[in-house]
């Protein structure tokens, strides 16, 4: 009986049959994707010629990024050159540039800024040399892969014991056709073109600073020895000719020792 419906559904109309598809992550940009439908039927219990139908489109571009960071490093006051290491990853489906900003934040608590924060992009063997990583931008930087970015910077010789300097790297997606930040396509899906779909322009992590020192405290006192006298007298004063000691006591607060 449900097949002498359906039959008659044919013969007298048009079925409509719905499917789902999901694009596979990271599908590149551009790549076109077709789908064929084919139906076979049979008249009269006689199998029929198939027909079918088929569609394509083409896979837009989506702009996201990460950022990775919140490591902590211990420094000194008036330490220069102390290096912070990110990683930036490229999780949209086409290559991007990125341009790369550097901030001092605030800390929840007892916080200090670092002084003459610069970028410097790893050159690729993912350790840090002043010679060798000279760049501050990402370029071409390929679908799913990673870059290590460096950002150095001096403590300031006033830091002061467990103070914290939290450092911000931003990574801003850079379309490299024209050299500026990537625009969201707002217009209606176009099959037939590539559009932009822009799900995150910039992100950022924090790499934090923190103040491992010795925290001295001095103290200096004097007391009369001999007054020199003969006799010498039994509660000596502090007159000329009289031998007196200082003591100094230094005393360490911090985590670090001192010489």
């Amino acid at each position: 009986q449900i097949r002498r419906v359906g039959l008659a559904v044919v013969a007298l109309g048009a079925i409509g049959v719905t499917g789902t598809g999901y694009a596979q992550q990271g599908t590149p940009s551009g790549d076109t994707i077709s789908n064929t439908a084919t139906v076979s039927y049979a008249v009269n219990s006689v199998n029929q010629t198939p027909v079918s139908a088929s569609t394509s489109f083409l896979v837009d571009t989506v702009i996201n990024l990460n950022v990775t960071g919140g490591i902590t490093y211990n420094v000194s006051p008036g330490q220069t050159a102390r290096v912070a290491t990110y990683t930036v990853t490229n999780t949209t489906n086409i290559a991007s540039n990125y341009t790369l900003g550097v901030t001092n934040e605030a800390a929840p608590s007892n916080d200090f800024d670092m002084n003459n924060l610069v970028v410097h992009v790893d050159n690729g063997d993912g350790v840090y040399n002043a010679t060798d990583d000279t760049a501050t931008a990402i370029t071409g930087l390929g679908s799913g892969l990673s870059r290590v970015v460096f950002v150095t910077g001096d403590v300031p010789i006033g830091a002061t014991n467990n103070q914290d300097a939290p450092v911000r790297l931003e990574a801003t997606a850079i379309n490299p056709a024209t050299s500026l930040a990537w625009v969201n396509d707002t217009n209606v899906d176009d099959p037939n073109t590539v559009q932009i779909v822009v799900a995150n322009a910039a992100r950022n992590a924090d790499d934090t600073f923190h103040i491992q020192t010795a925290t001295l405290g001095v103290t200096k006192s004097s007391s009369v020895i001999t007054d020199n006298l003969v006799p010498p007298s039994p509660n000596p004063k502090a007159i000329p000719g009289a031998t007196v000691e200082y003591v100094i006591t230094i005393t360490n607060s911090g985590s670090q020792a001192a010489t």
